[in-house]
């Protein structure tokens, strides 16, 4: 056969040498004649057993080691001198000591404190210091941001000075909550804090969501415990909840009815709400909200009425989001106490455009439709 004739040739060469390849395909061919590549291929399908199985269970395990490269930044090259290279393993390492007046905070926040004190001066720089004190400002990213939002000259301003502050992922957290903070301090609603929440949302993503968990938060501080699942980004510590001033209620519901009508933010941030058992101070930010929204649009026209068919049409999405919010509109909105004489017909122009909006787009049946 053929393997005879390979071995014949084989050896009448002799003593020439063979090129590797060639030693292989002769060695492969005898194997396969004598029978012995079952052998070798039953091991290697053994091996691939194993292996399949390790790879299996390497997301049950509850380390891995990883061999992606360690993270070392630039500021960490320029402390080798005073914190070592924690990096190498047995190498001296000072650490990141642990201060609560200044964890979380980043060079850039540092400079930028340094820039604004140079531009507004140290004698306005040490009131709007000491106001940030004030208002639990402990970090310097936190007192940064503050500081920004009350020396800009606008909006506009505001938010382009926020970017020079080079804030990483989780910082943009703060720069959220610090600006629902000062917009629920006010004694009066200031648009300013709505603007720049505004000018945030359009920016990036990032920022809309932070407000929409900022928002679950807030509502968790009025009494409404069940809301928002997991989405936290509060502090353990945060004030106690079914306590929180009115004001801050009123300015707060008042900025996020902004953001909801002009597409800033989706009606879809309140799926978690059971409005059918809302606690009273939730009750209240919900009117304000809902009032705050129909009451922009007091005219009525053709653009007003699409305006809502477009924010409330994005809640039809969840069913069971419509539902509530049009038991709320009959029980709390319809007839609102909370808006003057002249402005309740507003409201039930409102109630009735949205209940057109779900009764449109519910599926050939009447399961929204309830008697306003």
């Amino acid at each position: 056969g053929i393997v005879q004739q390979v071995n014949e040739t084989v050896g009448k060469a002799g003593g020439k040498k063979f090129s590797v390849r060639c030693q292989f395909m002769v060695e492969s061919l005898t194997n396969l004649k004598d029978n012995r590549m079952r052998n070798t291929m039953s091991a290697s399908a053994d091996n691939v057993a194993k292996l399949k199985k390790f790879l299996g269970n390497m997301d049950k395990r509850r380390s891995v080691a990883s061999v992606e490269p360690i993270n070392i930044g630039l500021q960490d090259i320029r402390e080798i001198d005073t914190k070592g290279k924690w990096w190498l393993v047995g190498a001296s390492w000072v650490g990141n000591q642990y201060d609560p007046e200044n964890e979380g905070s980043s060079a850039a926040a540092r400079e930028a404190m340094r820039k604004m004190t140079d531009e507004t001066g140290n004698s306005e720089m040490e009131r709007l210091l000491k106001l940030a004190c004030e208002q639990h400002m402990n970090t310097d990213v936190r007192r940064s941001i503050f500081i920004t939002l009350l020396s800009s000259d606008d909006y506009a301003d505001a938010f382009e000075r926020l970017l020079k502050l080079d804030l990483k992922k989780t910082q943009i957290r703060e720069a959220v909550r610090v600006l629902l903070h000062c917009c629920g301090q006010e004694n009066a609603y200031n648009p300013y804090y709505t603007l720049v929440a505004f000018k945030m949302c359009s920016y990036h993503s990032s920022y809309r969501l932070t407000l929409q968990y900022a928002l679950w938060d807030f509502l968790r501080e009025t009494g409404e415990t069940d809301v928002g699942g997991l989405g936290r980004i509060a502090s353990e510590d945060s004030s106690s909840t079914g306590n929180v001033p009115l004001r801050r209620i009123v300015n707060t519901a008042k900025l996020y009815a902004w953001l909801i009508d002009k597409q800033a933010l989706s009606l879809l941030i309140l799926k978690t709400v059971t409005f059918a058992k809302v606690g009273p101070q939730a009750r209240v930010f919900f009117q304000v909200m809902f009032s705050s929204i129909f009451l922009q649009h007091r005219k009525q026209t053709e653009k007003d009425t699409q305006s809502l068919y477009e924010t409330f049409g994005k809640a039809t999405a969840n069913p069971t989001l419509c539902h509530g919010i049009l038991f709320f509109f009959r029980h709390f909105v319809k007839r609102c106490e909370l808006v003057e004489e002249g402005e309740k017909p507003i409201m039930k122009w409102g109630c009735k455009v949205v209940k057109q909006v779900f009764r449109s787009s519910a599926d050939g049946g009447n399961s929204m439709d309830m008697d306003f």
